[in-house]
């Protein structure tokens, strides 16, 4: 991941590099103007790029900085997800600086950055950390969000189009996941891993399985960091669909 900056560089750095610490990924972030491309015929072909914009308020004191891929060629329903994501974190930040009741001389921060995991030709999966700290915050928070990306259909995946229609596919993550996360002694509060929508929203595909992504304080006590299980396609193999070809 990118070098951070400032008082607190170390905490984010920190926590941006638990976000990254998974198997079979092949990472975009961290390399500026990088570009990923998969073995695919011309016909095919895709790239990645990455995309940085940058925002200053000396009025509000905040400095926000926002790392984007760009796909190539242009898709409208990918470049639209992006932009979603990070225009929903940079609104929402700018409101919370705005009522921010902390003293003088702290600069509030936003910075948005993400990995890329390729899994075929057609399949970009997306996960980005969205990093904030606001003056008069006790710590910066950490948000991991996804987007998975078939090029085939031009859609944004939902977890559930992975799945057989009807299959119990929140139930068997939240076993495999509370299982993984009491073996790792991450799971203080069992709540936050069990079979709601809410609590798998941070999903990405991976080479070797669903990776689920957990936010810090939703398994584990904030100042552990946030939690990452890798669940096999094999432990999901009876209720995956095929609308899909990750393997």
């Amino acid at each position: 991941m990118r070098a951070m900056k400032g008082n607190l560089g170390g905490l984010v750095a920190a926590g941006l590099l638990i976000l990254g610490l998974h198997a079979g990924t092949a990472r975009s972030s961290g390399l500026d103007g990088a570009m990923l491309a998969a073995t695919a015929t011309p016909e095919t072909a895709w790239t990645l790029t990455d995309a940085t914009t940058q925002e200053n308020s000396q009025k509000q004191d905040f400095a926000i900085v926002i790392h984007r891929p760009v796909l190539a060629p242009a898709s409208a329903a990918f470049n639209a997800a992006i932009q979603k994501i990070t225009d929903s974190a940079a609104t929402s930040f700018k409101q919370f600086v705005a009522t921010s009741t902390g003293g003088p001389g702290v600069t509030s921060t936003l910075t948005i950055d993400y990995d890329v995991m390729v899994i075929r030709q057609r399949l970009v999966s997306v996960r980005f950390s969205i990093l904030q700290y606001v003056n008069g915050m006790a710590h910066p928070s950490l948000t991991a969000v996804s987007v998975n990306f078939d090029r085939g259909t031009d859609k944004v995946l939902a977890l559930a189009d992975l799945f057989k229609s009807n299959a119990k596919y929140l139930e068997a993550l939240a076993k495999y996941c509370s299982a993984d996360l009491m073996r790792q002694g991450r799971l203080s509060f069992p709540e936050g891993a069990a079979a709601k929508a809410e609590n798998y929203a941070a999903w990405n595909l991976d080479r070797a399985g669903l990776l689920i992504t957990f936010d810090p304080a939703t398994v584990v006590a904030s100042a552990a960091g946030p939690s990452v299980v890798l669940v096999p396609y094999t432990a999901l193999d009876d209720l995956l669909g095929t609308t899909v070809p990750v393997f």
